[in-house]
């Protein structure tokens, strides 16, 4: 606790608007008579709710806990309490029943004064700032605009030569197959004649190239042979997914698709530990949420030295913890990845042999 030169830093322990020391028990006291009237101000603690240490006046409110930089008089005079203007230093309550005035804002914070009469602690240049937003939106918000009406020009303007030029258009069933090059150029713009023979002959072509083009697609094989055992839906895609030793795709695609896997693998497993992480080493309440929640308020001042040392402790054996799974990770991961290396070098020497 930051408390000025010449006031105590000994803690008192608040309750019911009353103030005792925690070093001789229940002995009640105020911030004036610990100090002999040089520090009369109480100020909480910051962290400890129920705690207030004591400084000379009301202007060092906010350095001692920034969440109650000034006093409401009307209330306690001798008791810093919060301010309802965010980021403010010093603040007072000039009415009984009306909001709080800020008087000055904390360092990288400006004081703005609105019309209703209400006031802000806002970031210094804040307006700068958005006005250089709203510059930066407008030019992405153009330039997206530009490239839609761009693409759609383009677009318009082919459909319109494509509309303009329906009638040339080219013919799909010409011969594919031709003797030569004399016999190319020897060829008239009108329409070309074609045999049935040459007909089939082009169908067949056709089919039986777009059949080489997806057998060359990876795991098709694999999804045909489980479809041949009587697989279906997803049985099928899974069966196909693990069966990696019938490929004749070549060695390469092979062992690029087992590195996919792999990292699958190491995925899930970063994912486990991340769970187990949180899950089992989850942080316990702070020492403001035992104060608040459980109304725990130390007695003394060895008591508070106990409730501290336990909670440092419990954050001490938790990173520890963290640190032993951290090391288990790596460890696992290594392992894994020359598991995973010699894997490969057996897939292919299977492959060669």
């Amino acid at each position: 606790i930051l408390v000025e030169a010449g006031c105590t830093s000994e803690l008192l322990r608040a309750e019911g608007g009353s103030y005792y020391r925690l070093i001789e028990g229940e002995e009640k006291i105020t911030c004036s008579e610990l100090t002999d009237g040089k520090c009369p101000v109480a100020v909480p603690a910051l962290g400890y709710p129920c705690l207030v240490s004591c400084v000379e006046s009301v202007a060092s409110c906010a350095s001692v806990n920034p969440q109650t930089p000034g006093v409401n008089k009307w209330k306690d005079p001798e008791l810093c309490t919060s301010c309802d203007v965010t980021a403010c230093k010093f603040c007072d309550y000039p009415h009984e029943d009306g909001p709080a005035r800020c008087n000055v804002c904390f360092e990288g914070f400006e004081l703005v004064q609105h019309a209703d009469g209400t006031q802000e602690c806002v970031v210094w240049g804040q307006g700068a700032i958005i006005l250089v937003a709203y510059v930066l939106m407008f030019i992405i918000v153009a330039l997206i605009m530009l490239i839609l009406l761009g693409t759609c020009y383009v677009a318009a303007r082919e459909s319109m030569k494509k509309m303009m030029h329906a009638g040339t258009t080219a013919n799909l069933e010409a011969s594919l197959l031709k003797a030569s090059y004399s016999e190319k150029s020897e060829a008239t713009m009108g329409e070309q004649t074609q045999s049935p023979q040459d007909k089939k002959h082009n169908e067949k072509a056709i089919s039986q190239g777009f059949m080489t083009s997806l057998q060359a697609s990876i795991k098709f094989e694999s999804l045909r042979r489980a479809g041949g055992r009587g697989e279906r839906g997803v049985r099928r895609l899974v069966k196909a997914t693990m069966d990696n030793e019938h490929e004749d795709l070549g060695i390469g695609l092979q062992l690029f698709y087992n590195t996919q896997l792999f990292l699958i693998a190491f995925s899930l497993l970063g994912l486990a530990t991340a769970y187990l992480f949180l899950r089992v080493l989850s942080p316990g309440p702070s020492l403001t949420q035992l104060v608040k929640e459980t109304v725990l308020c130390p007695s003394s001042a060895e008591e508070l030295r106990q409730i501290e040392a336990t909670i440092v402790q419990r954050e001490h054996d938790r990173a520890k913890m963290g640190q032993f799974m951290g090391v288990a990770f790596w460890f696992a991961s290594v392992l894994l990845s020359l598991g995973f290396h010699y894997y490969q070098k057996n897939f292919q020497k299977q492959y060669d042999s």
